[in-house]
């Protein structure tokens, strides 16, 4: 059996395949390769929080200035929809 750390090419390798490697591995290993896919979403998460944080600040600013207004959620779905 191989381990998938020793693959030529592993950019040739699809999904399913990569897949199939990581369940041949011991838990051990499988659970470290958990905790660093959680640990680099984290940091990808922790990003787009804050551009939305970003942006609300921005949405709040712009509608207190009056520069954009807002209006009840029922009337733009309806608008929308029609």
């Amino acid at each position: 059996m191989y381990s998938v750390f020793y693959i030529a090419n592993p950019r040739k390798m699809n999904v399913e395949t990569l897949k199939a490697e990581l369940l041949r591995l011991p838990i051990e290993d499988r659970v470290q390769l958990l905790v660093a896919g959680l640990d680099s979403l984290s940091e990808t998460l922790a990003a787009i929080e804050e551009s939305w944080i970003e942006e609300s600040i921005k949405r709040q600013r712009e509608i207190e200035s009056g520069t954009q207004s807002i209006r009840p959620l029922d009337e733009a779905m309806r608008d929308i929809f029609q």
